[in-house]
């Protein structure tokens, strides 16, 4: 795979958690019919899941669609898959193991390219190694469990729109796919896994290179950005000093204030938002290691759920209102809707290819988007 930055002039592609398939139909008449066509065309396509599951998501299903129905595009949306807490508590008593590598190689036209370099995590043994778990993961690191996700998400992908659609050739053709991701490591290596599925190795020409294009931080719509704006951090703070955020939190002082015990993080300000927390014990609950203890108080499982009920509560609420959903995903949503109204009047260009795979790495997975593919 060959990481590409991708310019700020570039098209911005659609990102999420959701995988979308776009069916032209043979006549429709205005913008605003054929979007909700798209759309319901979306739910004739793919089951949603029975059961929210943080830890493991549900797959694509494939259905059948309509005879005069044809396939012009598909835009398919995902976060990374499971990965290491990107919160590190004051004492990590647990141990995460990362057999992944990233096997890499210098391009540049002013030296000449030769051999491979694999990028390793290295923990030295110091007095600084305390503050990390034990093993060889990094914090935010995708895990063994998340590559394995990822990479069958990408077989089942290939069965639908390889196998059941004919939508895509049985050999990579980089000309009809296009990769974007966040520039985080376990998102990059979440598209890299992903690729593994829906075209493995024997279905690709010899010495085949797949551009995995990436978006520099400062300017990616990937998401909720405060830096390139920050009207939406204002919006963010107001949101998150509204009564009803205070009220939730106060409800659940008592069960927060033992996680902190527990968890050594009283006092500690990085650990303010109880969103940290949340992603530290998700990550252990997932991965089915022991809960935090300090003396004889220990983090419990029910602890974990009413904690989780509150974040996940948060993460909505934190994108609730007009203008703070489309300053966290205003751009993407755009952008999406222009390539498939490209494709349904007909105005595509040929750089255009038919399938999209989009990578994401933070904040919840935009339910916004969510709300509006599923209206």
């Amino acid at each position: 795979y060959q990481r590409r930055v991708r310019g700020p002039t570039e098209r911005n592609f659609s990102l999420g958690r959701s995988f979308v398939g776009f069916l032209r139909p043979c006549r429709m008449n205005g913008f605003v019919a054929r979007l909700s066509f798209f759309f319901s065309l979306f739910l004739l396509a793919f089951s949603a899941p029975v059961s929210y599951s943080y830890c493991q998501a549900g797959l694509p299903a494939y259905q059948p669609t309509p005879s005069n129905l044809k396939m012009k595009m598909v835009q398919v949306f995902t976060r990374h898959g499971d990965r290491t807490p990107a919160s590190v508590l004051p004492v990590e008593n647990v141990t995460y193991t990362c057999k992944s590598n990233e096997l890499m190689s210098l391009e540049s036209t002013s030296v000449a390219r030769d051999g491979h370099y694999r990028q390793k995590v290295y923990i030295s043994n110091n007095a600084f190694s305390q503050n990390i778990w034990k093993g060889n993961c990094k914090p935010g690191q995708l895990s063994d469990v998340g590559i394995t996700q990822h990479h069958v998400m990408g077989q089942t992908l290939r069965e639908i729109y390889v196998g059941k659609f004919g939508f895509l050739d049985q050999s990579f053709d980089p000309k009809a796919l296009f990769i974007r991701s966040t520039d985080v490591w376990r998102t990059i290596q979440s598209a890299e896994a992903n690729l593994l599925g829906l075209y493995p190795p024997d279905s690709r020409p010899p010495g085949t290179i797949i551009d995995i294009n990436v978006d520099p931080a400062s300017v990616t719509d990937g998401y909720p950005n405060t830096d390139p704006c920050p009207r939406l951090a204002q919006l963010q703070k107001k949101i998150q000093t509204s009564a009803a955020w205070v009220q939730r939190e106060a409800a659940l002082s008592n069960v927060i204030k033992k996680i902190r015990y527990a968890t050594r993080t009283t006092g500690v300000s990085y650990f303010d938002q109880v969103d940290r927390l949340a992603d530290n014990l998700h990550c252990r609950v997932c991965t089915k290691l022991s809960l935090p203890c300090q003396a004889d108080v220990c983090v419990s499982q029910d602890d974990t759920t009413q904690l989780f009920k509150l974040t996940d509560w948060q993460s909505f609420a934190i994108t609730n209102g007009t203008e703070v959903s489309k300053l966290n995903a205003g751009l993407l949503i755009q952008d999406a809707i222009t390539l498939f109204q490209n494709v349904i009047d007909n105005k595509s260009s040929k750089k255009d290819p038919l399938f999209k795979l989009n990578g994401v790495a933070e904040t919840s997975s935009r339910p916004e988007i969510c709300d509006v593919f599923w209206t």
